[in-house]
């Protein structure tokens, strides 16, 4: 056994084999198995999930015609699958959650959160799904103000108030 390993013929297959070994166990240690043809499909990539907090919520509307009421601020999105581009998405968070609201009339509707602006490779998950938003036409009317000081008859004699203003 000893001459075997005197070779160097034998030494090189013996280190062709233990790098193949160490590729296989690095390699498929964390697969996603998709149906993919290519070389994902047979060596995988590693998977991973995270959760962003706080993504701001857009709105798609005539906001000069329309108020709408019921739409949050910002929602949870979750993304799930290769790692390096999880990763990316969620550092750079450079894609759009938004609630198309453009073609619905006035009244109380049920809609979904869509997103822009993902690779589609990768599962995303918005939190919450569908909002319930209520679509009212903007109004405006002119109101006169009228100011009235609380406890006028206890001001001593002598001493008057003045400059009495309000905002709006």
């Amino acid at each position: 056994m000893n001459k075997w390993l005197d070779k160097p013929w034998m030494i090189r297959i013996v280190s062709l084999l233990l790098a193949v070994l160490l590729f296989v166990v690095v390699a498929f240690d964390e697969n996603v198995y998709d149906d993919n043809d290519g070389f994902d499909s047979y060596f995988g990539t590693t998977n991973e999930t995270q959760t962003l907090e706080d993504i701001p919520v857009r709105i798609i509307l005539d906001e000069e015609e329309y108020v709408v009421g019921g739409v949050p601020e910002t929602v949870k999105v979750t993304l799930q699958g290769s790692a390096s581009k999880v990763t990316s998405i969620a550092t750079r968070k450079n894609f759009d959650v938004f609630v198309d609201l453009e073609g619905l009339g006035t009244g109380t509707h049920t809609v979904p959160l869509e997103y822009s602006g993902i690779d589609e490779d990768l599962n995303v998950y918005v939190e919450p799904k569908e909002v319930e938003v209520s679509i009212e036409e903007r109004a405006t009317e002119e109101f006169s103000v009228n100011i009235d000081v609380v406890n006028k008859d206890q001001i001593e004699a002598g001493y008057e108030v003045v400059n009495v203003s309000s905002d709006p």
